[in-house]
């Protein structure tokens, strides 16, 4: 009796505890929802490990379920509702066991859709499908054959894509296929692709034409007219004549095409390098299907080439060429026993030019690498080799003549013999690093000797001739560099404490900005051509009063590989927000050159009935490479009658020998350089630019250092000095002595 009683009473402890645990749970949802829609409900229970609440039909068992959700998720969760309407049950079911421990009852209601679509539309073409539905996540409308089983679908596009047009109707946007037919546009359920709305439509067939010649040159451009349904992303494409069906090769698209003047459209294709017999082929973009052909016969072609047997490696040498001279196709020089279809350096035979003799030309730079090569006319499309000759590289050397002793930080002048290559240089080296000295280096194109600085530090350093390519040593001799004196500074002031000359006398300013490829080169992470734009609008914001005549001009921001300048601000009175909204659109575009000759000769233009001086403003980070004559302009500025002051700011130029070409430039335009190394100093170089520069010489005539009048001190080497300040006219003070570690202070009259 009492073994009975014990199993009696945990019995109805149990069931006591079932009841209890029973009673906590609750589901709370909508008593209606529509199919396939989203709906929370919030619940309380044991949230167990592994519980979860699902969605069933009332006949299912527990275990069995439309879809669920662990109760882990949170107290409120998100259930879609099935697609098909009828009476459910949400359940909330225990882990371990599979039961449910409540049940909530749930009525999915039935839904519907309404699609309006033209009744003919042609074959591939995009159009509108205005639509009422439920628009639950993941529906769809597709385009399907009218006979095609229920479930089914082809091209479709998402409800929730869709869009409103001005009337407030909700549409997209179908492809139609690319067969003529008859089909029907339904509007299919998310989950098990319910039909909840259709309309029928006809799909016509697509026609196209082609004309184009019969011939052609392997390799050559040709114009292709065509006439068809020009749908998106169509395109032409030439194959072999026996290509099968869908296949394609060099291709197209139908939007790169043109007008000629009879307005017929066409588009230019290059046609295959190798000769045989070919198609052209309108193809859809869906299904590739071909629209049009036109057969095509293509023609085998060769080229020669003369040149050199011998040229000294890394050298620049001339190739004489006859041939097709099709778009992109270039002559290369390679190693003998390079595969067919590689190159190394190469020239594209349209940068060729003509001699006294009509003869067709382009220049090559050889391998440093000395040894057996060949030049080779390869095609453009598939490398092809239509001709070859041999050719030898030649072994080079080099010779430096310079001190054996410099004092640290000034300039040394170096003879040498050598291959002298456009980019060959001379640098100074390290010893102990066996690192390059940054800017202690020039290139052997600006002339012999070279003019170089020297490092700043004591110690023993290596001058070094370097080829331009691989960076070879072809001759190398010590350098001793010595400690400098102490130096001291120079302060010039005008007026009693410097306050004569008020900023009111500037004049106008006229501002050109280098925006070539090289400016999207990166110092600290940063373009450069941000920096300057920075450094441009700092000066317009802070140091232009507003009504000051000013003008901006602008290049290499249009093309690449092109010499094009721009004046971006007529000269007008300064409008600070517009000249800062113009400067902040500006945009470098790589491999773009850098005309400033060119852009120093619309100055001019620029200024025409200006009276009064000028301050010309160039920033740049390199050197002229459109062949113009920057000197010469600035002279026929000079010689114009223009009162002007040319000042250049160079930007993170490292070459001491450029330096001095724009230094140079400077000085005949009345001017003065500035050096800019980084953020900081080119504001501040750009701000000097508008203030009265002078500019400090040693006795050899050598600038040594530049400043502003009324402005910071200038730090030089301790000794006698002849200054140029820029007044008009150019105001000399000769024999100013700078003591070691003092400052001094010559003061101008007014």
């Amino acid at each position: 009796m009492k073994f009975l009683s014990k199993i009696f009473f945990i019995t109805l402890l149990i069931l006591t505890y079932t009841h209890s645990a029973f009673s906590q749970i609750t589901i709370e949802a909508p008593a209606e929802v529509d199919a396939g829609s989203e709906f929370k409900l919030i619940w309380t229970g044991p949230n167990n490990k592994q519980d979860y609440i699902s969605i069933a039909e009332v006949d299912m068992e527990d275990r069995r379920y439309r879809s669920y959700v662990f109760t882990k998720k949170g107290e409120v969760v998100t259930f879609r509702a099935p697609d098909e309407p009828g009476e459910y049950e949400l359940r909330y079911i225990d882990g371990e066991s599979s039961t449910a421990l409540k049940r909530v009852p749930i009525t999915i209601l039935e839904t519907s859709a309404v699609v309006e679509a033209p009744p003919e539309i042609d074959a591939g073409s995009e159009f509108k499908v205005f639509w009422t539905g439920p628009n639950n996540k993941q529906d769809f409308i597709t385009i399907i054959p009218d006979t095609a089983d229920e479930g089914k679908y082809k091209n479709y596009t998402y409800t929730k894509r869709s869009k409103e047009d001005r009337d407030g109707k909700t549409y997209l946007i179908l492809k139609a296929p690319d067969d003529a037919g008859d089909y029907e546009v339904r509007y299919l359920s998310g989950q098990k692709y319910y039909t909840l709305g259709r309309a029928p439509i006809m799909v016509k067939a697509s026609n196209a034409t082609i004309e184009a010649p019969a011939e052609a040159d392997a390799g050559s451009n040709i114009n292709i007219y065509w006439t068809g349904p020009n749908n998106h992303r169509d395109f032409i494409t030439i194959v072999d004549a026996e290509e099968e069906e869908g296949k394609y090769g060099k291709y197209s698209y139908l939007n790169k095409s043109k007008k000629d003047r009879d307005g017929v459209t066409y588009l230019t294709m290059s046609v295959p390098d190798e000769a045989g017999s070919y198609e052209i082929r309108y193809l859809t973009a869906q299904s590739y299907k071909t629209l049009a052909r036109f057969p095509l016969s293509v023609g085998s072609t060769g080229a020669a080439l003369e040149a050199p047997q011998e040229v000294n490696s890394g050298g620049t040498f001339k190739v004489y060429w006859t041939g097709p001279g099709n778009d992109r196709d270039f002559i290369t020089i390679v190693p003998v026993e390079t595969e067919e279809g590689k190159y190394k350096n190469y020239t594209y035979t349209k940068k060729s030019k003509e001699d006294r003799d009509n003869k067709i030309f382009l220049e090559l730079k050889a391998p440093e690498e000395t040894g057996s090569y060949e030049i080779r006319y390869l095609t453009g499309q598939d490398y092809k080799t239509l001709a070859r000759i041999p050719v030898t590289l030649t072994e080079i050397s080099a010779t430096l003549e310079a001190p054996d002793e410099m004092v640290a930080g000034e300039k040394i002048t170096i003879t040498w013999t050598g291959p002298g290559n456009d980019s060959d240089y001379v640098q100074i080296f390290d010893v102990e690093g066996k690192t390059p000295y940054g800017t202690g280096y020039g290139y052997v194109k600006r002339g012999n000797p070279i003019t170089i600085r020297g490092p700043k530090d004591p110690g023993m350093y290596d001058i070094v001739y370097l080829t331009g390519q691989k960076r070879n040593i072809l001759a190398s001799r010590p350098l001793k560099v010595v400690p400098s004196n102490e130096p001291g500074t120079l302060k010039i002031l005008v007026g009693p404490g410097g306050t004569g000359l008020p900023s009111a006398n500037l004049g106008a300013v006229e501002l050109i900005l280098d925006a070539s490829g090289s400016m999207l080169k990166k110092m600290n992470g940063t373009p450069r051509i941000n920096i300057a734009k920075d450094a441009v609008v700092k000066l317009v914001n802070d140091s232009l009063e507003p009504g000051t005549p000013f003008a901006l001009r602008v290049f290499g921001h249009m093309e690449a590989d092109s010499c094009r300048t721009d004046l971006e601000i007529p000269l007008n009175p300064l409008d600070k927000t517009q000249a800062v909204s113009k400067v902040n659109s500006i945009q470098a575009k790589n491999l773009a050159k850098t005309p400033i000759g060119k852009s120093l000769g619309m100055i001019s233009d620029d200024l025409a009935g200006v009276e009064g001086k000028t301050i010309i403003i160039l920033v740049t980070d390199g050197e002229e490479t459109c062949d113009g004559d920057p000197q010469k302009e600035i002279q026929s500025l000079i010689d114009q009658g223009y009162d002007v002051r040319v000042n250049i700011v160079g930007f993170a130029i490292d070459e001491l020998m450029l330096k001095e070409t724009f230094r140079e430039w400077a000085r005949v335009g009345n001017g003065s350089y500035f050096d800019a190394a980084d953020a900081d100093e080119l504001a501040d170089s750009i701000q000097k630019a508008i203030e009265i520069p002078y500019e400090v010489l040693n006795q050899e005539g050598d600038v040594v250092a530049t400043g502003v009048l009324n402005g910071k001190p200038v730090s030089i080497p301790a000794g006698t000095y002849n200054v140029n300040v820029f007044l008009s006219p150019v105001q000399k003070i000769e024999g100013v002595v700078v003591e070691p570690e003092l400052e001094k202070v010559y003061t101008l009259e007014e």
